[in-house]
Order: C-alpha cells, then sequence, then structure tokens
C-alpha cells in the first residue's frame, strides 16, 4: 500500500524546525499482569512502540493553505497514515506518521506563518 508523502503535498516542501524539538513515548507502552506471588509481570506492548512528537514548521501563506489541504483532504483530517521526513536528534529520516492533534496556525507577519501539530511516529520507512 502506498502512503501520501508529506513532502510532495507542497510546492516548496517545509521542514520541521529542529528547534523547540519535544518528543515522547506513547502512553501504554509497557503492559503489567498481576501474578498470583511476587511483583507484577512488565513487558513491552510491542517492539514497535509508536513516539508522540510536537512539529513546528514555518511557512508561507501558500504553504500553510496546502498544509490544510493536505490535513483536510490527504490524511482525512488525520485519520490516515502518511510518510514525513522527521527530525531524529541529528538528521531528518522519513517515517511513517499520523495526526494525532490538528495543526494549529499562528499568524506572524505578512506571507508569515507557524504552524504546529502533533503527530504519531510509527516506524521508519525501510
Amino acid at each position: 500500500m502506498a502512503f501520501p508523502v508529506f513532502e510532495t503535498a507542497f510546492a516548496t516542501a517545509p521542514l520541521p524546525r529542529p528547534d523547540g524539538y519535544a518528543r515522547q513515548e506513547a502512553d501504554g507502552a509497557n503492559r503489567r499482569t498481576e501474578v498470583e506471588g511476587g511483583p507484577p509481570r512488565v513487558r513491552p506492548s510491542s517492539d514497535q512502540q509508536p513516539v508522540n512528537q510536537r512539529l513546528q514548521w514555518e511557512m508561507n501563506a501558500t504553504q500553510a493553505s496546502e498544509m490544510d489541504v493536505f490535513y483536510t483532504t490527504t490524511t482525512r483530517r488525520g485519520s490516515k497514515i502518511f510518510l514525513m521526513d522527521v527530525w531524529t536528534f541529528n538528521s531528518y529520516v522519513q517515517k511513517r506518521c499520523r495526526f494525532i492533534e490538528p495543526p494549529t496556525y499562528n499568524y506572524r507577519s505578512f506571507e508569515e506563518w507557524v504552524v504546529s501539530s502533533q503527530v504519531e511516529i510509527l516506524d521508519e520507512v525501510s
């Protein structure tokens, strides 16, 4: 199955800004099983646990409009998985992602917007 690619939705694709980088493991990373004697058994719920990451882009008005179309139409308001280059500590890597909150559009100045959202990073694309 081919996933839509975030960067192809734009005439000039913006990369997420690495400053303000924030990521955390998704809730439910571990499963606990109570046992009759002793401490509960704790194990990972998955080998590839999703990671939530807050992203921010600086965009012009055209890119902000293209972002809105990508979110609303291409990902069906965040319900579909897409591919995106994501900052991973020292470089950008293409990963499978899904929006977990709609983009927020903040007007900064003439032709300048700051767009932010939170995505769930599922895994790297092989």
